[in-house]
């Protein structure tokens, strides 16, 4: 059986770290000057609306156009600002030189996701609940794993000593 709810929080960890790169289309707004292409906003919102749905389908209530109306702004304000985090995130790592193979990536699918699923047809069932394509699986992989690299270059020459943390 899979536990989908463990993958529904490790993607919406990921969601959370999605990178928004520039792209042909509309913009849904700008951070430092580069574009935050609104297509990508769309699908980080998207997937939000569709974690409340199957959060409230696993309690047996199906959400109502009201509900989802009501729960609009808040939402609409979590994706964006998850897309202004992204974009600064995706700024700092290219400042530092720090990128993601396509192997780093396949390597993550292969380890950390593909194991919770019995076969293709459970782990493309799981897809299609979250609301994800595998594209936009390799993305946030690829952003997850950005984020990784940007934070151990930046806390790299941090040391804590137990006494530094019990200091007040």
């Amino acid at each position: 059986m899979i536990c989908l709810k463990k993958v529904s929080v490790l993607i919406a960890l990921l969601i959370c770290l999605i990178m928004l790169s520039s792209c042909s289309g509309d913009a849904a707004g700008l951070v430092n000057g580069d574009k935050v292409p609104l297509w990508q906003y769309q699908s980080a919102l998207d997937y939000n609306v569709a974690s409340y749905e199957n959060y409230y389908a696993a309690y047996g209530i199906t959400m109502t156009d009201d509900m989802k109306a009501a729960m609009m702004p808040e939402l609409e304000y979590n994706s964006w600002n998850s897309a202004v985090f992204n974009e600064i995130i995706a700024q700092a790592a290219d400042e530092k030189g720090l990128t993601v193979t396509d192997d780093e990536i396949q390597t993550y699918i292969d380890e950390k996701v593909m194991p919770q699923f019995t076969d293709d047809a459970d782990y493309q069932t799981w897809l299609t609940e979250q609301n994800l394509t595998e594209d936009q699986l390799r993305d946030l992989v690829m952003v997850s794993l950005l984020y990784n690299k940007l934070y151990d270059e930046l806390t790299a020459d941090v040391n804590i000593t137990e006494e530094d943390a019990r200091a007040k």
